[in-house]
């Protein structure tokens, strides 16, 4: 299981955690390539899940490069 603030998930989509929920609702759409912005809670667990995904990629680079660079050892 994971949490993420409301702030983190918006630097993840929006690329700034002060935006409001407007800018996530488009930006959503945006990604998804959705025709209209979705409504408040929908675009907001959407906004979730895109975080996830960003985040679980970026750990597993991280965990790839740190693996690489202890076999150089």
């Amino acid at each position: 299981m994971s949490e993420y603030a409301a702030r983190s998930i918006k630097q993840a989509v929006v690329g700034n955690g002060a935006a409001d929920k407007t800018q996530v609702q488009r930006m959503v759409a945006l990604l998804l390539r959705l025709p209209e912005p979705l409504q408040a809670d929908a675009a907001d667990a959407l906004a979730v899940a895109i975080c996830h995904g960003h985040t679980r990629q970026t750990l597993q680079r991280f965990g790839t490069a740190a693996a690489l660079t202890r076999r150089r050892r």
